[in-house]
């Protein structure tokens, strides 16, 4: 029926169907707007369950983290996410690897490899460890693992590990400490405060939490290559002409021969120990080997410095059941030396834990040359930009 309105002086104005359209179009824009409040609300109600990486945001629900363990308790093999990345250390760098479960493993479903009490040690000095097992690496954010990174976000990753960043070339610390070079250097990171108004150590206790769950745990300690030691000239390398020497990416570094910095460094590692860590892996572990290296006023023997910084680290580890690896370099390993870093074949052997190489161009020439010099299988771990999982060698993806 159509309707006609009267004015007042009689006359009838005609709206035709105006008047149901513009019901219509009230109707439809109240359930748009009813519908963006659930959306708004629903996104609000998940935040909690929502993580990010390289690769975007994650929703990781209560109950799929129940079906994932259900998955891992009946055998299968989580999908193994592979990101790119370079061997640089960075600021808010992480690391998750993914481990595979060792013959060691005990039945409970620990996948930590952790050396083993009746093995014996190859010298008195070093710890050898369980045979050491594939490493698979993959970058995530060091935001989700200080607020309590999921194990379930981990398991879905398809990893069972994690190497967490602890001291970087800035100098930084991501874990609290009283050492007092660290606070004159202005580097500690402050602890955190709870609920109940206690204080505690994020990423230590984030750290301990994934350990109590399983997980293997690797702490990143960059050693020499240090802006905060390197820019005060009573701890860093100088040039002949007395300046802060500086590597071609223009950071500074700390000086190996100096005692108060190799202490320095001893002392942290042996915090991250007590710390419960089964591995650490100290990157930038000798002597620069990039930029110009000739203008080093160190007139010290480089390979006699960084040989007593190994001991040093060994003796202050000796009561503790952790891993030492380090960073070396293709040319230490085919020809047992390398006279710009000081590290030696020799004496990385006597850390016992894993060789982390940048850069590799021939991976199966440095297992031979490993092979030969007595060290045991699974040594090698390879940084890389992209994994592959069919790899017999270990690898590691950082950022």
């Amino acid at each position: 029926m159509l309707f006609r309105r009267t004015n007042r002086y009689g006359y009838s104005r005609y709206y035709g169907n105006a008047g149901n359209i513009l019901r219509i179009i009230k109707i439809i824009l109240f359930v748009v707007v009813v519908l963006a409040l659930g959306a708004a609300l629903a996104v609000w109600l998940l935040r909690p369950y929502v993580t990010y990486d390289t690769e975007g945001a994650h929703l990781n629900l209560p109950w799929a983290s129940v079906a994932a363990e259900d998955d891992s308790s009946s055998g299968t093999e989580p999908e193994v996410l592979v990101e790119d990345g370079s061997g640089s250390s960075s600021a808010e760098a992480e690391v998750i690897v993914n481990q595979e479960e060792d013959a060691s493993t005990s039945e409970e479903g620990n996948s930590s490899v952790a050396p083993e009490e009746d093995e014996e040690p190859d010298t008195d000095e070093g710890r050898t460890p369980a045979a050491l097992t594939q490493l698979l690496a993959q970058h995530v954010g060091k935001t989700n693992l200080k607020s309590g990174y999921s194990p379930s976000t981990l398991r879905a990753a398809g990893a069972n590990a994690a190497l967490i960043y602890l001291k970087e070339s800035s100098g930084s610390l991501n874990f609290f400490t009283e050492n007092q070079l660290a606070t004159q250097l202005g580097v500690v990171t402050a602890l955190e405060t709870d609920e109940d108004g206690n204080s505690y150590d994020a990423i230590l206790t984030a750290a301990a939490d994934l350990q109590e769950e399983g997980y293997y745990t690797v702490a990143y300690v960059d050693c020499f290559r240090d802006k905060a030691l390197g820019t005060d000239t009573d701890y860093a390398i100088l040039s002949s002409d007395g300046s802060r020497w500086k590597d071609r990416a223009d950071a500074p570094w700390a000086s190996p021969s100096n005692e108060d910095v190799q202490d320095y460094l001893a002392s942290l590692v042996t915090e991250i120990a007590e710390a419960g860590f089964d591995e650490v892996v100290l990157r930038n572990a000798a002597y620069p080997t990039l930029g110009d290296t000739d203008a080093i006023a160190d007139g010290s023997d480089k390979t006699e410095v960084i040989t007593a910084f190994y001991e040093k680290l060994i003796d202050a580890l000796a009561d503790y059941d952790i891993v030492l690896s380090v960073y070396t370099d293709e040319t230490t390993i085919t020809t047992g030396e390398n006279a710009l870093s000081g590290q030696t074949l020799a004496e990385l052997s006597r850390l016992g834990g894993r060789l982390w190489v940048n850069d590799v161009t021939d991976a199966d020439a440095l297992e031979a040359a490993l092979t030969e010099a007595g060290f045991g299988e699974n040594t090698l771990c390879l940084v890389v930009d992209n994994l592959d999982a069919d790899s017999t060698v270990s690898q590691c993806v950082t950022d």
